[in-house]
């Protein structure tokens, strides 16, 4: 018993599975992060409790999965899927590199993993995790269990049905998380599936060669058939759930022209220098700005035909040769891993097996620099991928033998020398990884003890939606990898960094929301979290731009640190209140917001009546600052509790500074709407806050 068990660990399947489970453990120790590209978000809409099932970046169908999931043990499905296809894939292509070179002796496939695994880490592990590198890594392991079927060395034939179902499915399944990045990895395979099909020559001239290959290799072509209608496939599922899905549809259209503008900023012309193309357009730096920060929920004014008049201004441009070189330096032990696994492979399976593979492969990676360039978008999560992508083809190609193979065998010297530098190979990986933290297990709550009383808070209070502006707001925990929140975490709380126009939308027609930015600057009891002048000076400017130019902000809940603000529409009184309540006014200057350029002054202000006597038919509260000649109104929107209402008021530059002018009242919203004046606090404001 105890020797099979030896033999099976140090089989190549083996070997490929403790070289899997080794960088899984480093991956662990060294405390990874999700990444910024969104994949927070999809984690916590899995995990959010108000949201349907639905599309978020990812396919409906994969989203029901991981809900489901979900539902039976709270987690961050979304982090172990793509935890789970990382590490799965790298043990696929180890599995791939071990069959491909099964005559080899076991010390020997030591090496190679061992390589391979560096520069797997070094490519793609020791980065964040995001959508590009899932699809890349699921998609490249669909191809190589499908490519796995074409070599005529295999001992059987058996199980290539079930090959290549598995490879359509990790195709479909990379399709449904990012189709782009799928279809970029569709020439590499049809490459080597064309490799596959041609050679070895069989005849002595191409045309003889080629007929032969026609009448004995058709199998090959099926597979390019198959592999190039699963990429497509996943296009068209993308395509009809959009029809099932009219929300959907118009979802998909929209974050996808927001990425063009995001992604190409610097092709568009700067809105000083093409002021008039864009007031054409109905576009106003406000709305250009909400855009580049994500913040589009506000389907009033960003849909999909809104976004496409931006997109008719992109200019074309081609960037310098030197960015994509720029692009693949200070990765020196990435690039020599690679070239060490390339040459000992060659030198493994000879040169007549290996210069077309490798000058394919060159070529390949040479026109996708060429692609990036010329739509002028390089990023290291999409170069590694192609990367990858070339590495692997030339493994996949050279090892489909068209000539002569000697069968390498190592003396006791050469054994020693593959083991020291299999262990030099380790040196360099942990020299790599860089080692600086201890280790720790990643517990499922939220570590931030400030963070954790306010989601506490916030939740208690159901009769409230807190809107959060900005996307870092989402990290609740950021190393901690497989963090989940407790149930209800979300249930309050929802962000204008996604589109309201999924799962969200019936949420909060279920709170009393039909339109969100309407309803926040119209109705009570929605608050916008303050994060910075930045992030919510981007959003006041946008408001006053495309709502109200007298769009007004004021704090009405603390919790720590943390504040809350209304933004509010000017609410014109239409008439005086016939009982009017006995108001106590008292307001004090308050030193806040000191790092916001924006803001002039903050005044808190406290109003004290009966609200049971007086205030039981109003709904609302403001306190309108308005002009003697009425040119402007600012209404301030005020918290309502059981002796009066409060809010602190933020006067930005540029509003109200003429304090001989201007009237301040208490206002009150009746139940059908009405706004009518409760009391004159002209006095009591001008002595504190001016």
């Amino acid at each position: 018993m105890k020797r099979q068990i030896y033999r099976k660990l140090g089989s190549p399947y083996g070997i490929a599975l403790f070289f899997t489970l080794a960088a899984l453990f480093v991956f662990a120790v060294t405390e990874p992060v999700l990444s910024a590209a969104g994949d927070i978000n999809i984690a916590e809409y899995l995990a959010s409790e108000k949201i349907a099932p639905g599309f978020f970046f990812i396919s409906p169908v994969l989203a029901y999965v991981l809900r489901l999931l979900n539902a039976v043990v709270r987690a961050n499905w979304w982090a172990l899927f793509s935890v789970a296809v990382m590490f799965g894939g790298l043990f696929v292509f180890l599995w791939f590199i071990n069959r491909r070179f099964a005559f080899l002796e076991r010390i020997a496939l030591l090496w190679m993993d061992g390589l391979f695994a560096l520069f797997f880490w070094e490519l793609m592990l020791r980065y964040d995790i995001n959508f590009t590198q899932t699809t890349v890594i699921a998609g490249l392991s669909g191809m190589l269990i499908i490519f796995d079927c074409c070599y005529a060395d295999r001992t059987s034939a058996k199980h290539d049905g079930i090959k290549t179902l598995a490879g359509v499915l990790l195709l479909l399944t990379a399709g449904a998380v990012r189709w782009k990045a799928l279809l970029l990895l569709l020439p590499f395979g049809v490459m080597c599936l064309g490799y596959f099909f041609l050679f070895p020559y069989t005849a002595s001239s191409f045309a003889e060669s080629l007929r032969d290959s026609f009448i004995n290799r058709r199998k090959y072509l099926l597979y390019i058939v198959i592999v190039t209608a699963a990429v497509f496939a996943s296009f068209g599922l993308h395509k009809l759930y959009g029809v099932i899905d009219p929300d959907l549809g118009e979802y998909v259209r929209a974050n996808a022209l927001r990425e063009e503008i995001c992604d190409y900023a610097d092709r568009y012309p700067s809105y000083e220098s093409s002021r008039e193309a864009y007031e054409d357009l109905g576009i106003q730096q406000s709305w250009i700005n909400m855009v580049n920060a994500f913040i589009t929920g506000d389907e009033n004014h960003f849909s999909s035909a809104d976004l496409e008049k931006m997109t008719a201004l992109k200019q074309a441009a081609v960037r310098p040769p030197e960015d994509f070189t720029n692009s693949l330096k200070g990765h020196a032990a990435m690039w020599i891993s690679l070239l060490a696994l390339l040459v000992f492979a060659a030198y493994l399976n000879g040169a007549g097996n290996s210069y077309l593979p490798l000058i394919g492969c060159l070529f390949a990676f040479l026109l996708c620099g060429v692609y990036f360039l010329l739509i002028g978008r390089i990023e290291w999560r999409v170069t590694n991928g192609c990367i990858l992508a070339c590495a692997l083809s030339f493994l996949a190609m050279s090892s489909h033998l068209t000539g002569e193979r000697n069968r390498k065998r190592f003396d006791l010297t050469q054994k020693t020398a593959i083991l020291a530098l299999t262990a030099l190979t380790f040196a360099a990986g942990l020299a790599s990884v860089r080692f600086e933290k201890e280790f720790s297990i990643p517990r499922p709550q939220i570590t931030d003890a400030e963070a954790a009383a306010v989601h506490a808070a916030t939740d208690a209070n159901s009769d409230t939606l807190y809107i959060n502006i900005e996307d870092a707001s989402r990290y609740y925990d950021a190393h901690n990898l497989w963090s989940s929140h407790e149930p209800g975490y979300m249930d309050n709380s929802i962000s204008l960094v996604a589109h309201f126009t999924i799962g969200e939308k019936e949420m909060l027609r279920r709170m009393g929301v039909h339109n969100i930015v309407d309803d926040m600057l119209t109705k009570p009891r929605l608050y916008v979290r303050y994060y910075s002048a930045d992030s919510n000076g981007i959003l006041l400017a946008y408001l006053r731009d495309y709502y109200d130019q007298c769009t007004a902000v004021s704090i009405v809940e603390r919790y720590g640190g943390v504040r809350y603000l209304r933004y509010t529409v000017p609410m014109a009184v239409s008439g005086e209140s016939g009982v009017a309540p006995s108001v106590q006014a008292e307001f004090t200057d308050v030193a806040d917001l000191q790092d916001d350029g924006n803001t002039a002054s903050v005044v808190r202000a406290d109003l004290k009546f009966d609200v049971q006597e007086n205030g039981g038919g109003w709904e609302d509260y403001y306190l309108n600052v308005e002009d003697a000649a009425g040119s402007f109104l600012y209404s301030y929107g005020l918290k309502a509790d059981e002796t009066g209402c409060s809010a602190e008021i933020i006067r930005n530059i540029g509003t109200w500074e003429d304090a001989q002018n201007i009237r301040v009242s208490l206002v009150g919203r009746t139940a059908d709407g009405s706004m009518v004046r409760l009391a004159d606090v002209t006095e009591e404001f001008l002595a504190a806050s001016l």
